[in-house]
């Protein structure tokens, strides 16, 4: 099992990971190939920025 810290570069501590109206996480980056979309905790994208 994977384990991610704080640090790590995912969507889980990503500034544009959001939760949506029905408590699912989307990405909300502009820049992303992932905006509007659902994303998990350790899925990744080259258009991270840090919380």
């Amino acid at each position: 099992m994977t384990e991610y810290n704080d640090y790590a570069e995912c969507c889980g501590t990503c500034r544009y990971h959001k939760k949506d109206a029905s408590d699912d996480w989307i990405c909300t980056c502009p820049y992303s190939e992932y905006m509007s979309v659902w994303t998990e905790y350790d899925d990744s994208c080259d258009s991270w920025e840090g919380r």
